[in-house]
């Protein structure tokens, strides 16, 4: 039972980190995603309303994607979905500001943080003991809000140059 419990342990440590890092990173980008668009593409509120159909497409097709990748394992689900994201944000800050390329990255980027959602609160229910799973859904969504508060306040300390 130890050994389980240990096992346990370190399994929930790794989705928390996982969760914190993935969450910092999107305090970072939801925060300065719209001024990035603006300044980079000029785009005015026509055209970044069109930009949401791109962005949310992914979240249509979780149950579609879910269904291509049932045969793996959630933990693969997961790690998957966390690749997919940080290569639509690393795509969209280093590739040339193409509008084809910037759409390209912005879908890899939300079809990673679409799928990655019930992934993460199927994972965090597994990790949880009995009659605990709301529990361990509560601590695990703290983690994500608090991480992202971070990633929002190092934003606004490179912005005021702290």
């Amino acid at each position: 039972m130890g050994k389980e419990c240990s096992t346990v342990r370190s399994q929930l440590l790794l989705l928390l980190a996982g969760t914190a890092m993935l969450s910092v990173s999107v305090g970072i980008s939801e925060t300065s995603f719209n001024n990035y668009y603006s300044d980079v593409f000029h785009l005015g509120a026509d055209a970044r309303g069109f930009l949401e159909f791109p962005r949310e497409l992914p979240g249509f097709l979780t149950a579609i994607m879910t269904g291509l990748l049932a045969f793996a394992p959630e933990t693969t689900l997961a790690g998957l979905s966390a690749a997919a994201v940080g290569i639509g944000m690393l795509g969209i800050a280093a590739w040339p500001a193409k509008w084809g390329s910037m759409l390209l990255f912005l879908t890899i980027w939300s079809a990673g943080t679409h799928l990655i959602m019930p992934v993460r609160s199927s994972l965090a229910m597994d990790l949880a003991g009995c009659g605990e799973k709301g529990k361990r859904l509560g601590q695990i969504q703290a983690v994500g809000i608090a991480a992202s508060i971070v990633g929002c306040l190092i934003v606004i300390a490179t912005i005021s140059g702290v």
